[in-house]
C-alpha cells in the first residue's frame, strides 16, 4: 500500500548568534483528516512529523505532515499465545515463596 502524505503546516527555523535555535511552526487543524486523530481520556491527539525542506526557498524551512503509518496486524499476537503467557504468569504468582 502506498503511503500518502498529508501535509498540514510549515515552519521556519531561527538561528541565534549564541548558537540557540527556535522553530516557529504553524498547523492547519482543518487539513488533518479525522481518521488520523485518536481520543484518549477525553482529549484528541494526532501524531505529526516536522521535516526540513530540501528546497529552502520561500519563507518556510520546514513542513509538517501527519504520521499515516498504521500497524498491519502482523505485530499483534494471537489470542492463544496471549492466553498461554497469562497462564504462565498466573502459575508463577501461585507458587509458594522459597524460604531462606
Amino acid at each position: 500500500m502506498e503511503k500518502r502524505k498529508v501535509l498540514c503546516g510549515g515552519g521556519k527555523e531561527k538561528v541565534f548568534d549564541n548558537g540557540g535555535r527556535k522553530l516557529n511552526l504553524n498547523l492547519c487543524l482543518s487539513d488533518i483528516p479525522e481518521e488520523y486523530t485518536r481520543e484518549w481520556k477525553g482529549k484528541k491527539y494526532v501524531n505529526l512529523i516536522a521535516s526540513t525542506k530540501r528546497d529552502q526557498s520561500g519563507d518556510n524551512t520546514h513542513y509538517i505532515e501527519v504520521e499515516t503509518w498504521r500497524p498491519d496486524g502482523s505485530f499483534q499476537k494471537s489470542q492463544a499465545e496471549t492466553d498461554a503467557k497469562a497462564d504462565i504468569k498466573q502459575e508463577e504468582v501461585n507458587e509458594e515463596p522459597i524460604p531462606f
